[in-house]
């Protein structure tokens, strides 16, 4: 685990106790045991509910790969939404207020050091300046931005599936 730098372990919250509900086999989703359209939307909602509640919730540190798990959920959700509105006719909807395709290659290419120039780092902050360079907003109202608009869609896709 050296070699990608992972030397320590984050402290998780043990409080915590995941279940998960046993559709019965293969084959069977909450939503029908045919691919459809609710399939891919129970999917969605799956990894939403994962950094929502496996990254979010369970890993206590705040550290900055969990604003880089959330913002990638929330960018390519505000892209499958609007296919998906158009598609079915649904009107889900999230804020697009945070959409950076600069701040998105930063966060899936790891790229700190050529988004930012050595003048615009920021030591003391958990992206060292990203969020101030891209989004002209701290780093914590943006994680809380991006997980607002992430548990909001969750909601909206469980009320969808009537699985509230």
């Amino acid at each position: 685990m050296a070699l990608l730098n992972a030397t320590s372990e984050y402290k998780t919250n043990q409080q915590i106790k995941f279940s998960c509900k046993d559709y019965g086999g293969f084959v069977k989703s909450p939503v029908g045991n045919l691919f459809s359209d609710k399939f891919v939307i129970f999917s969605m909602l799956c990894q939403i509910q994962f950094v929502l509640y496996c990254v979010e919730e369970y890993i206590l540190d705040d550290c900055s790969t969990k604003l880089r798990f959330s913002y990638l959920q929330y960018y390519y959700c505000l892209k499958v939404i609007d296919e998906m509105n158009s598609k079915i006719g649904t009107s889900f909807q999230m804020d697009t207020a945070w959409e950076s395709d600069q701040f998105r290659n930063a966060m899936a290419h790891y790229k700190v050091g050529i988004a930012l120039k050595p003048e615009e780092l920021i030591i003391d902050d958990p992206l060292f300046g990203m969020t101030q360079k891209y989004f002209h907003s701290d780093y914590f109202t943006v994680k809380q931005a991006v997980l607002n608009n992430l548990f909001s869609l969750a909601e909206q896709l469980k009320t969808y599936l009537k699985l509230n």
